[in-house]
């Protein structure tokens, strides 16, 4: 064997599976930026060298995988222009020497490839460029972001600028209700509370069906008209009840306005804040797309907006841990919360 070639059997492996990796073989690979733990596999084996079908280190994020092997002095190499590759198979002996591949077939070393090299030096420099290119992709998305804030900022504040409807009901307070897991539980809970408010009650989307079944009757269906049952609207229109979409163009003449300021709790809020100098209460979840809108909105809106979920665990953790000393104790919510 030449000096500074590097020779053995190939191992073709396929899987995440450490017991597939040869031990002491030369490891043939398909992975895309393969991972430190992909390594600590290899280096588990004492694999003579990884030769990747792709790129082992892209440049495009920072990886460790390939800088721990060759650290710990196992050659990585990339087939860079690929021949007779398909000639590759485990078992086989392969070379590699001066950058070129090669494959023992029947007793003569066929050419098969050209293969790519990894050094320190190399990989240091694709980590300092993904680290760049991470940084100028998270600045991009902060600026987008802080783009997008100050056009929902500038949205709100002009939703909130006209007082014309503010008085259209008073102080009487507003209800939203939408859909989650728990939400026929704590509705039941809270419902002769919600009696006693006598509420005006935003239902949004599918949470309509839900308040009629529970005996309470929502004053408006909002959301987003292709999430809505047409036997739902036609049920709104007959009853004379609103009807508020917040997305697309509709088709439905009997709409009462359309307003969109992202996700349909965010409008559904906007419109409660609008409709009532009083309060607006919420009983749903917030999604995690849109928790810094719902910020915002409960920001700018001190002491207006309220989670009722909280209100609902309260009672249920009573009910479910101490039902005869949450009777009990029953007298002392007189009057000041509804319940009686």
């Amino acid at each position: 064997m030449r000096v500074g070639t590097l020779e053995g059997i190939a191992c073709c492996v396929t899987t995440n599976r450490r017991d597939d990796i040869r031990e002491r073989a030369i490891i043939i690979i398909n992975e895309r930026n393969f991972t430190e733990k992909r390594a600590g596999d290899f280096l588990s084996r004492q694999v003579k060298a990884v030769i990747n079908m792709k790129t082992s280190h892209t440049g495009e994020k920072v990886t460790s995988g390939v800088e721990r092997l060759v650290n710990n002095g196992i050659p990585v190499f990339d087939v860079s222009q690929p021949t007779n590759i398909e000639q590759l198979k485990s078992n086989h002996k392969i070379r590699i020497v001066s950058k070129q591949l090669y494959v023992r077939q029947i007793g003569k070393w066929e050419n098969v490839a050209s293969v790519k090299a990894y050094d320190i030096e190399m990989v240091d420099q694709l980590n300092e460029l993904a680290e760049k290119k991470a940084n100028e992709s998270y600045h991009k998305r902060m600026v987008n972001e802080i783009d997008k804030m100050k056009s929902q900022v500038e949205r709100v504040a002009a939703f909130f600028a006209d007082e014309n409807v503010r008085h259209d009901q008073g102080y009487r307070p507003i209800w939203i209700v939408e859909r989650y897991s728990k939400l026929n539980e704590d509705l039941a809970i809270l419902k002769r509370f919600m009696k006693r408010q006598n509420p005006y009650i935003v239902a949004i989307n599918d949470s309509y069906e839900d308040l009629i079944k529970r005996g309470l009757k929502p004053d408006v269906l909002f959301g987003t008209e292709s999430q809505m049952d047409q036997k739902m609207i036609q049920d709104v229109l007959e009853k004379q009840r609103k009807l508020c979409f917040t997305k697309g163009v509709s088709r439905n003449k009997e709409c009462d306005q359309m307003i969109n300021l992202g996700s349909d709790l965010i409008s559904a809020i906007a419109y409660g804040l609008k409709r009532t100098k009083g309060a607006v209460f919420y009983l749903g979840e917030v999604e995690e797309e849109e928790r810094a809108q719902y910020v915002l909105v409960e920001a700018w809106n001190k002491n207006r907006v309220f989670h009722l979920q909280a209100a609902a665990a309260m009672f249920r953790s009573r009910l479910e841990e101490d039902p005869l000393h949450w009777m009990m104790t029953r007298h002392s919510m007189l009057g000041a919360d509804g319940w009686i």
